[in-house]
């Protein structure tokens, strides 16, 4: 019964994503957004290396949740530093504490369409205020893919743009990161301009964790508006979704200040917690999530210093009573695009 709820809300959340995508095909053209892609010819379905645009339109700002998931439609060339500070909450089996991450996110514009992910790695501190728990440091995860822009409609302020990645097991087990054999990343993000000075981004995905017993399955799901105030301060908002829909088998180790590991399933049996997950920051392959959905929201801004240079800022809390391990989170992002 739940497993069916979960695919009931992806098929409703993908129904919501085709809207859009039905009135960017057949938007009129604004001329708002007929950039240099067009004077460049740029607007074919086939590569062109002698496209010189840049990738991103113009007034569209970048989303600032679920960083390693939420990728923005856009080929683009550029380095994104990632500044997180996380809330453990007080009643998740960890008992409140923080966890900090610093990430570098690289992205690379092989042709005009087709661009090069690398949007999940960097380096974390878990400090949980349960004394029984031990603080540890390391490096988180990495997942690197491809994007290519299906659908390319500057003149309408259209993109679409689906995305395969994959995350290896490569992060430190002490930090809940590579476990299991590798998790696949499909998705499809777009971005439309409903209006002037109005943008909204949206994007729907899964992990699908080639280990089922070591790694949860869900699907996620992202949206994104934000208003240009002036043309170098945009203010947003934005609501982001996990929705589990099968569970792992809780093998996932946790070390303990006395030297010794449990298994999470351990824990939560001991603790009489019930399963939760860690958000987009871990995959732990916790029992008994199938069914559950997390949903938070966030508020935030996104200062333009140059057309290369942007400085974003956001505060992120959960909307719905579950709330896994986010209390609450403060992201700073910086890009410099080429």
């Amino acid at each position: 019964m739940k497993s069916a709820r979960s695919f009931a809300v992806a098929e409703a959340l993908v129904f919501v994503l085709t809207l859009p995508l039905l009135a960017g095909l057949f938007a009129s053209p604004r001329n708002a957004h007929a950039s240099d892609r067009e004077a460049e010819g740029c607007t074919g379905w086939f590569p062109d290396f002698t496209c010189e645009s840049k990738g991103r339109y113009a007034g569209f700002s970048r989303p600032m949740t679920m960083p390693y998931l939420f990728e923005h439609p856009f080929i683009t060339t550029d380095l994104q530093a990632v500044g997180i500070w996380q809330e453990l909450p007080e009643r998740s089996v960890f008992e409140g504490g923080y966890v900090d991450v610093a990430a570098l996110q690289i992205r690379i514009a092989v042709t005009d369409r087709l661009g090069f992910i690398a949007a999940r790695d960097g380096f974390a501190w878990f400090k949980p205020d349960l004394g029984l728990v031990s603080h540890d440091k390391g490096f988180a995860d990495m997942s690197f893919g491809f994007k290519y822009a299906l659908i390319d409609r500057p003149d309408a302020g259209f993109i679409l743009t689906p995305s395969l990645r994959y995350e290896p097991d490569f992060g430190d087990h002490d930090l809940f990161q590579g476990h299991g054999d590798g998790i696949v990343i499909p998705g499809v993000s777009m971005g439309w301009a409903l209006a002037d000075n109005v943008y909204l981004l949206g994007a729907v995905g899964a992990q699908l964790p080639l280990d089922g017993d070591a790694n949860s399955t869900y699907i996620h799901y992202n949206f994104h508006l934000d208003y240009a105030l002036t043309p170098k301060v945009s203010p947003f908002i934005e609501v982001s979704g996990i929705s589990y829909t099968s569970s792992g088998d809780g093998s996932t180790n946790i070390d303990l200040e006395s030297g010794g590991r449990l298994s999470l399933a351990e824990v939560q049996s001991a603790l009489n917690t019930g399963g939760f997950e860690g958000n987009d920051f871990a995959n732990l392959g916790s029992p008994d999530v199938d069914g559950h959905d997390v949903i938070t929201g966030a508020v935030g801004v996104r200062f333009q210093f140059s057309d290369d240079l942007s400085l974003g800022l956001a505060y992120e809390r959960p909307l719905t009573s579950r709330k896994d391990l986010l209390k609450q989170r403060v992201s700073v992002m910086a890009v410099y695009e080429f």
